[in-house]
Parts: C-alpha cells; sequence; structure tokens
C-alpha cells in the first residue's frame, strides 16, 4: 500500500467495499425477469418445519430505502436467525485491507495510457478530493466501487445491510454469513487488470449518468418494482461480469440458503438484484423444492 495512504483513507475505502460490492450485481447486469414486484418473499415447504423470508436489499444509507412495511419487520422479528451476503463482524477490516492490495509488481503505469492516467486522477480529485496516487497500489474494482452509489443521499448512520445486522444483533438472533469475504473477493479477481480498469474509465465517462440511473433505481426500489428495476439495468449488461458477480454467486447462494433455512427460522438479507430471472435465487429455490411466494 502506498505511503501516502492514510488509516483514514483505509478505513473509508473498506467501509465502502463492504456496504456496496454487492451493488454491483444490481447497478451493472440483471437477467431477463418476470418476478412479481415485491422485496419480500416467504420460503416454505419442502419438509420445514417452519418458513423462512427472503429480502432485497439495496445497500444505501437514503432513508428512502429504509420505508419497510409492516410484513417486512414482522418477518424480521419471528425469525430466529439473520442471513446476509457477509457476517459484517468487526474482524472483517483487518481482512480487507489485505485482500484489497494488488499483486506485487503490480503498477497502475503499466496498463493505462497517460491521457487515461489523467482522466482518472483529474477525476479523483474533483469529485472526491483523493489523488490517483492513494489508489495506485489497490486493485482497480475497489476504485471502481468508491465510484459507485454516490446518487444516493446519505440519511441514516448506517448502511440498509449494516442496520439490520445491528438489529440482529441487538435481538440476539444467529448471525449466518451466505459468502465469506474471501469469495467475494475472488469472484472480483475473474477480472483481468484491464476489465477491471475498463469498468473505471466507464465510471468516469458516465458518472453524471450513472447518477441520475441509482436515482431512478431508488425509486423503483422504494416502489418494490422488480420488473422495473430489471428493464432498467438490463441495456448495460455485461456477460461476464454477470457470471462472475451475479449468476455464479446466485447458485451458491441458494445451495447454502436451503442448508440451513432447514435448522431455524431466517430472515435472510441479500442484493435485490440476486433475487429476479430464471438464475435468480428465487427460482433457485423453487427448484430444490421449495415454495417461495411473494409477501405484499
Amino acid at each position: 500500500m502506498s505511503k501516502v495512504t492514510t488509516k483514514l483513507q483505509l478505513n473509508y475505502i473498506a467501509l465502502l467495499w463492504l456496504v456496496t460490492a454487492t451493488i454491483l450485481p444490481l447497478g451493472l447486469f440483471a437477467q431477463k425477469n418476470t418476478t412479481p414486484n415485491s422485496l419480500l418473499w416467504e420460503i416454505s415447504g419442502n419438509g420445514m418445519a417452519h418458513n423462512a423470508f427472503l429480502f432485497g436489499t439495496m445497500h444505501v444509507k437514503d432513508k428512502r430505502a429504509f420505508d419497510f412495511s409492516e410484513n417486512m419487520t414482522n418477518a424480521f422479528d419471528t425469525c430466529q436467525a439473520f442471513a446476509m451476503e457477509i457476517a459484517l463482524e468487526p474482524d472483517i477490516y483487518k481482512d480487507i485491507f489485505k485482500m484489497m492490495v494488488a499483486d506485487e509488481g503490480y503498477k497502475i503505469e503499466d496498463y493505462l495510457t497517460t491521457d487515461e492516467l489523467a482522466k482518472i486522477d483529474n477525476f479523483l480529485k474533483k469529485e472526491f478530493g483523493f489523488k490517483l496516487e492513494y489508489f495506485k497500489q489497490i486493485k482497480p474494482v475497489f476504485l471502481y466501487i468508491i465510484m459507485s452509489g454516490t446518487g444516493m443521499s446519505v440519511d441514516n448512520e448506517h448502511f440498509l445491510d449494516e442496520y439490520l445486522f445491528l438489529k440482529a444483533k441487538q435481538e440476539e438472533k444467529t448471525i449466518i454469513g451466505i459468502e465469506s469475504l474471501e469469495e467475494q473477493i475472488n469472484a472480483l479477481d475473474g477480472l483481468s487488470v484491464r476489465e477491471q480498469l475498463d469498468l473505471v474509465l466507464d465510471a468516469v465517462d458516465g458518472f453524471g449518468k450513472n447518477k441520475k440511473l441509482e436515482q431512478k433505481l431508488l425509486n423503483y426500489y422504494q416502489k418494490q418494482e422488480l420488473s422495473e428495476i430489471a428493464k432498467l439495468i438490463e441495456a448495460s449488461s455485461d456477460e461476464k461480469v454477470s457470471k462472475l458477480l451475479l449468476t455464479n454467486r446466485n447458485y451458491v447462494m441458494a445451495d447454502r440458503i436451503a442448508n440451513f433455512i432447514a435448522k431455524e427460522s431466517t430472515f435472510i438479507a441479500i442484493g435485490a438484484g440476486h433475487l429476479p430471472g430464471k438464475e435468480g435465487v428465487i427460482e433457485l429455490l423453487r427448484k430444490k423444492g421449495f415454495t417461495v411466494t411473494p409477501v405484499y
């Protein structure tokens, strides 16, 4: 890590990773969707003695995402366990610092032209007050993550996922991490350095447009319009990124969810982009024999 990167900046990057990395599937791509419009789904059947609930989240602090229905809060309160993509336990921060660092010998200058370097540097200074120098030794995809979610308001102390996690801890629920930090970062490592940097350059070029898109996305989220979310982001689909960060992970999540919901009633909170589609978590659980129905 560059000597000019301070502890404060590292904390800033790490926090953004934990709460926005999983926005990638929601903000980059979607599958064809005919899924009914609900963020909350009840999972039953398949020999279970109790029900579970699947809830689509959005990784923001914007108060519009916290407009929970009575059905959602009741479902959360009645479940004995809480599951999320990555359990946000305190020791996760020190692990992420290590995983953010690029391979030894990596030099961003080897992958970008002088003009591209200047473009990114000027953008970061203008929009975030940071120089590119601060990020030269981290994996480029983390730089992309920092540029995501800037179209949202910051109305709450905690991100939505973090809020639910802390509430579950307070209520002494069993906490389940569906994926490990290593697995999520390994998924990102499936992109080459140049592919990661192309995401960064695209984010610079489309910054204003993306902020408007995020506002639209949040509006649809607030209305629980999964079909509109899918339509909105389908045009920007990237097949390789979609497979690495969405489809492959959906299969892993569905397998693990099927295992732990048999043990106790569980409220499952994952990015809303993982829910719909033929290879979305809802359909994959149905293929395993579960009944998954929308709760309005």
